[in-house]
């Protein structure tokens, strides 16, 4: 599994993502942030669900895709993500995000 920690926010390790910009969809802002926030182009997207949740104060619509990577290294931007690393599925940390072992709950297969 591919998990981020933020320069921003919590610093709990998190799946990659971002925030939807007006008039684009949740797969091509899945295609954008992957793209942006770690120079990898992924093309297959397979939908996983749609999460609602409240974070910092404000309710949120989480849209979640799952890719399948090389797991070779990844080139992450610096201003918006402190660290990208691979983890085992049975090896996650334990300072997760909040919503990580939900939305990983719908990925297939399961964990």
């Amino acid at each position: 599994m591919l998990l981020v920690r933020h320069t921003y926010g919590h610093g709990s390790w998190d799946l990659p993502g971002g925030s939807i910009k007006r008039g684009e969809s949740p797969e091509t802002t899945a295609r954008r942030e992957m793209n942006e926030e770690l120079g990898v182009d992924v093309e297959k997207w397979r939908a996983i669900g749609r999460f609602s949740g409240c974070l910092d104060h404000r309710r949120d619509q989480l849209y979640c895709f799952q890719a399948e990577l090389d797991g070779g290294a990844i080139e992450h931007d610096r201003g918006e993500l402190a660290a990208a690393e691979w983890f085992a599925r049975g090896r996650l940390p334990s300072d997760l995000g909040r919503y990580v072992r939900p939305i990983l709950a719908h990925v297939d297969p399961p964990l």
